[in-house]
C-alpha cells in the first residue's frame, strides 16, 4: 500500500493551490455543519452597535413606542472579560539555584518579559484573544520570529539590509483561520493556516 505524500511537502509552485484547497475544504466543512453561520450570528450579535448605529425604531399598534436596540449579549461578555482580565498576570522568573549568576539572570529575564509586554502589547493581545474566545468559542495566537523586524545589522550579498529579527504576535478568530478538523488534538494540530 503506497502512502500519499504529505501535502505541505509539495514543491513551492504547487503549495499555494494546495493551501487554498485546504482553506476551501475547511470553509465548506464549517458551512455544512452550520458552524460558520453560528460564528457569523455571534459576531453580528456582539457588534450589533455597528450595524444599527444607535438607530431608533417604532413599534406598537399605532407606532406609539420608540425603541432602541440594547446589546445584552455584548454587555454580559464584557463583564466576563473584565472580571477575567481585571488583574494582569505578573510573571516572575525564579532561579532554580541560589548562586549570583542565576539570580542575576532572573533580573534580566524579568526585564525581557516587561519589555515585550510593553513593546509588543502582549497583555492587550491576550485580552483580545480571550474576547474572541467569548464571542466565538475559540481563538488562535500566533507567535513567530519575523526576520524583517528589529534593527538593521548587516548588508547581504544582494545589497539588501538584513534585520536582527523580533517576535511577531497576532491573534486570529475562527473566521480567519483554517485547520484540520479531523485532528482531535487541539494543542498539537498538524497544520493551521492563518490569514
Amino acid at each position: 500500500m503506497a502512502t500519499s505524500e504529505y501535502w505541505a511537502s509539495k514543491p513551492t509552485p504547487e503549495i499555494a493551490s494546495v493551501v487554498i484547497g485546504k482553506i476551501d475544504e475547511y470553509r465548506r466543512y464549517m458551512r455544512t455543519i452550520g458552524r460558520l453561520s453560528l460564528l457569523q450570528r455571534s459576531h453580528n450579535a456582539y457588534y450589533q452597535a455597528k450595524t444599527f448605529r444607535g438607530s431608533l425604531y417604532r413599534s406598537g399598534a399605532q407606532n406609539e413606542y420608540l425603541n432602541i436596540y440594547v446589546n445584552h449579549f455584548r454587555n454580559i461578555l464584557q463583564h466576563l472579560l473584565v472580571s477575567t482580565t481585571g488583574q494582569r498576570p505578573d510573571f516572575k522568573p525564579l532561579a532554580s539555584n541560589t548562586d549570583h549568576k542565576s539570580m542575576a539572570q532572573t533580573i534580566v529575564g524579568r526585564g525581557v518579559l516587561d519589555y515585550y509586554d510593553r513593546s509588543k502589547k502582549i497583555s492587550v493581545l491576550v485580552e483580545r484573544s480571550l474576547e474572541d474566545v467569548l464571542i466565538f468559542g475559540e481563538s488562535c495566537v500566533s507567535l513567530n520570529w519575523d526576520t524583517n523586524l528589529g534593527r538593521p545589522y548587516a548588508v547581504g550579498e544582494d545589497n539588501r539590509v538584513q534585520m536582527e529579527g523580533d517576535i511577531a504576535i497576532r491573534v486570529f478568530n475562527p473566521l480567519e483561520i483554517a485547520y484540520d478538523v479531523t485532528d482531535s488534538d487541539v494543542d498539537g494540530r498538524t497544520w493551521i493556516v492563518t490569514n
